[in-house]
């Protein structure tokens, strides 16, 4: 059945309003426990991240989670909607994790604040400088801290639903810092929101597990191949 302009309207403002009320609720709740318990911020961030996507109509299949061996991991994942942000915390389920985002995420009330507890690096792709300050503090959060990065080598949403290609410098940072790379794939969260549509579509998503990548031996191409042949298969496999 064809949905009018109105429910559609209703809907999806309606569930962005929800999920306002969350964010600032739970983060009112759980921001004075985290200052207290520093360590609990990982798993403090899934739990309000499960309760977004709950109020905004996704159901969360993950397939697979991030190895409990205390290595760090580059996750190189396809970006296609802003929830993929809130699926990766489910996939870590509270272990370390943070990510490469865009700046402008930085400058979101109350979010803002969740992205600097958690070591969130905001880069600017038109920043040659803040770039590569990034990638070195990537490198230092994977081989001192033990905190492993999601990166999306593709650079930025997709437009059209098809990945793009992936960006090499990106797998620059798993070469510097010597962490294998675990690809995932995301599937329905495209076709929830995409970059290019003001409209939500409630439904399933699921995250995908691929094998390990090693990283030694190999150089930033040979990786950003790899990794991008594995994301491809768990996109057209599953």
């Amino acid at each position: 059945m064809k949905k009018s302009i109105l429910y559609r309207f209703v809907q999806t403002y309606g569930r962005y309003t929800l999920m306002s009320i969350v964010i600032l609720t739970l983060s009112l709740l759980f921001l004075p426990y985290i200052y207290f318990f520093p360590k609990r911020i990982f798993k403090a961030w899934e739990l309000l991240a499960k309760a977004v996507l709950f109020v905004l109509g996704v159901r969360v299949k993950i397939y697979g989670q991030i190895p409990n061996d205390g290595q760090a991991y580059v996750v190189v994942a396809n970006h296609t909607s802003f929830i993929d942000t809130f699926l990766i915390p489910l996939y870590f389920q509270g272990a370390p994790g943070t990510v490469f985002l865009h700046q402008l995420f930085m400058k979101i009330p109350i979010l803002n604040i969740w992205m600097k507890l958690l070591k969130v690096i905001p880069i600017n792709p038109k920043n040659n400088n803040g770039v590569l300050s990034g990638i070195k503090k990537a490198v230092s959060f994977l081989r001192k801290d033990k905190i492993s990065l999601v990166i999306f080598p593709e650079g930025t949403r997709t437009t059209t639903g098809i990945m793009r290609d992936f960006k090499p410098g990106a797998l620059s940072i798993a070469v510097m810092a010597q962490a294998d790379i675990i690809p995932l794939g995301f599937i329905g969260s495209y076709n929830f929101k995409p970059k290019n549509r003001w409209w939500l579509e409630p439904g399933e998503v699921a995250v995908y597990t691929g094998e390990i990548i090693r990283t030694k031996g190999k150089n930033k191409e040979e990786l950003s191949f790899l990794a991008k042949q594995a994301v491809e298969t768990l996109l057209a496999g599953k």
